[in-house]
């Protein structure tokens, strides 16, 4: 009955039994932050890969006259900038602006610039868009994404 009584007391002194039970019910919430901390990083690449897309599509469209009614060749220069996002898809647009010419409905030129009636202004406009699903289904939160980005680009003369 005497060392019955000194283990008790030996192992109510300890803290090893409390330390483990404390990092037993942190683990889940610290994997779930991690897994959370993952998948945010990923929404954010497959949003700049996206953007970079867009971008390499309308620079494509947008180095001269010839480039700008290539609709498919901007579509795939965008798609395959931005391959590495699953279910990557392009639209891709021309128009020109200014005087009584519009090739496009409606002409999308920069918020900031107005064209103005004496000569025309050619731009090209790349829409990608793709899906992003997370790793892990957490209740509450969308199975999929659509992440989009456009770029605008003005054609060169």
């Amino acid at each position: 009955m005497r060392t019955f009584t000194r283990f008790s007391k030996e192992l109510s002194a300890s803290n090893s039994g409390q330390s483990l039970l404390e990092f037993a019910i942190a683990t889940p919430f610290l994997l779930l932050l991690l897994t959370a901390s993952i998948d945010f990083g990923r929404y954010m690449y497959d949003g700049i890969e996206l953007g970079n897309g867009a971008r390499a599509g309308a620079q494509y469209g947008s180095q001269n006259s010839t480039t700008e009614t290539d609709i498919s060749g901007m579509k795939n220069a965008a798609t395959s900038d931005a391959r590495s996002v699953a279910n990557a898809v392009a639209t891709a647009s021309s128009c020109q602006c200014g005087g009584t010419i519009v090739t496009a409905s409606p002409c999308v030129a920069p918020p900031a610039y107005s064209c103005p009636a004496d000569h025309t202004v050619s731009y090209v406009t790349v829409n990608l868009s793709g899906t992003f699903t997370p790793l892990v289904r957490i209740p509450g939160l969308p199975v999929s994404l659509t992440i989009s980005r456009r770029a605008i680009a003005q054609v060169s003369p």
